[in-house]
């Protein structure tokens, strides 16, 4: 027997095709170690996310696919990177916190920053919200009002004795009101009936009063009164047209010629809407038709009270009694004495 008989003998079977299968393996088990390989260096690798951002939107723009989204939020911040700008690292910076600030729309009440304004009382002290903030107890606040109170009694018994006369004769009439002194001036030898002309023998009487307002600061109101009659002729077509030309009289004597600051006069007329006894009796449409003079201290936003004794000598020696001649005007000053 030959070799090659031999050798065709002791082949395996299947012949030539059993053979190629070999490198069939071989070449899959490469190709699994290749996978392998680039699936690890996958992922070991970091992707940059702007220049991730930039290819897909060059590539994008190259194909010509454009797509409209209607967005309904305000964009966040992120946005596709520009084709020119060319990233860099993101490092972190320090800012200050800024967060938007919404209204509660079910808040009934606004929030205000609450101001505290001094008021300075009769020691010189802050006794705003009890005087607590600044140490004072309620002792010395009601020693305080007592003080104040203590005062205006004085002032009170002071322009008392300043028109005794004028009182005792029935002209004048004082009546103290918490913070408020009015004098009124009942219209009997101040002005003729219907008409608001001072009449000279009220002159002296004024100039008292305004002696006496020009040594106690606070707002003055002048107000008009007449009765219930009703007022109609050329030059005054009601009562409140009597009323207040009466009060605009009496200011504008005490601002024009006796130099009252007119910053502190208020003029008000009431005509008959403010009587003091019903308007029954002749007597009383009589006190009913008057001029009050209110001065009126305490916390008045241009004035503050008086915070000083008040001395009544000294009061009654400034007082004068001025005779006007009705011809000339010309004043001429005498000491009154109001024992």
């Amino acid at each position: 027997m030959s070799h090659a008989a031999q050798d065709d003998d002791d082949s395996p079977p299947g012949g030539h095709a059993a053979k190629a299968e070999g490198w069939v393996v071989t070449f899959a088990d490469m190709m699994s170690l290749l996978m392998s390989f680039f699936v690890l260096m996958l992922s070991f690798s970091e992707q940059d996310s702007a220049k991730f951002k930039e290819v897909g939107g060059s590539l994008e723009r190259a194909f010509g696919v454009q797509r409209e989204i209607v967005s309904y939020e305000i964009p966040k911040g992120t946005s596709i990177v520009a084709k020119e700008f060319s990233p860099g690292k993101p490092s972190p910076t320090v800012l200050n916190e800024v967060r938007q600030k919404t209204t509660d729309e079910n808040k009934l009440t606004l929030d205000f920053d609450e101001k505290r304004i001094p008021m300075q009382g009769a020691e010189g002290r802050d006794v705003s919200q009890g005087g607590r903030e600044k140490g004072i107890s309620s002792q010395e606040m009601a020693a305080i009002q007592k003080s104040k109170e203590q005062k205006r009694i004085e002032i009170t018994e002071t322009l008392a004795k300043t028109l005794a006369k004028e009182i005792m004769q029935g002209l004048i009439e004082i009546e103290a009101k918490d913070q408020r002194i009015v004098i009124r001036v009942l219209e009997q030898g101040s002005f003729a009936d219907g008409d608001d002309t001072i009449q000279p023998s009220f002159i002296p009487i004024l100039n008292k009063i305004s002696t006496f307002l020009d040594l106690v600061p606070g707002e003055i109101d002048i107000a008009g009164h007449t009765d219930d009659t009703p007022v109609s002729n050329r030059q005054y077509r009601s009562n409140w047209d009597l009323s207040a030309g009466r009060a605009i009289a009496v200011a504008r004597y005490l601002t024009e010629d006796r130099d009252v600051n007119k910053n502190r006069i208020v003029i008000l007329g009431y005509g008959d809407a403010r009587p003091l006894y019903p308007n029954d009796t002749k007597e009383n449409r009589l006190r009913n038709r008057r001029v009050e003079i209110t001065l009126i201290q305490g916390d008045n936003p241009s004035y503050e009270p008086a915070n000083f004794p008040v001395d009544a000598d000294k009061v009654k020696k400034q007082v004068r009694e001025i005779y006007v001649n009705p011809s000339t005007k010309n004043a001429q000053d005498k000491p009154v004495n109001v024992e």
